[in-house]
């Protein structure tokens, strides 16, 4: 008899109920489509991370973490396995104006970046950015500067 509960609570949590978002409290949960931008290189996959590394730095944010996805992965299975790195970073001074300017951003801040090797042999290097169009004036002022920040770090790490 309990087992209807479980999955009907399951439904719930993954806000599957309806098709409409679920939120438990809070705020009500925003709709959010982030751009992405991308560039493919022809260059050593360590370079590119490498580069991308020393870029962050010079841009002024912190690395945070960085999550060698696709090494962890071969290791595991004990087999070769397409290489993909995943570089977390922040400024903390634009995350507190984000957070000002739009609280519920906290989840959607845009400050990673993916690196993965293509089938091709190339690399891919991949980040996400934030709308710069229909918020306030203040935020969408706010997300082409962070953009172009963003766009900096990755067009820095493929060359």
């Amino acid at each position: 008899m309990k087992c209807w509960r479980s999955v009907l609570y399951g439904w719930v949590l993954t806000g599957w109920v309806l098709g409409h978002n679920v939120v438990a409290a809070g705020e009500p949960v925003d709709v959010f489509t982030a751009p992405v931008y991308a560039v493919t290189v022809d260059k050593a996959f360590d370079d590119v991370v490498e580069d991308l590394l020393v870029s962050i730095g010079g841009h002024n944010f912190r690395l945070t973490e960085q999550a060698r996805i696709g090494d962890a992965i071969a290791e595991r299975a004990g087999q070769a396995f397409l290489r993909v790195t995943v570089l977390h970073f922040c400024n903390l001074e634009l995350a507190r104006r984000l957070l000002e300017l739009k609280p519920s951003f906290s989840l959607r801040m845009p400050c990673r970046i993916s690196v993965r090797a293509t089938a091709d042999g190339k690399v891919q290097i991949e980040t996400l950015l934030l709308p710069e169009a229909g918020g306030e004036a203040a935020l969408n002022t706010f997300a082409a500067r962070v953009n172009a920040l963003l766009r900096d770090i990755v067009d820095e790490g493929g060359l």
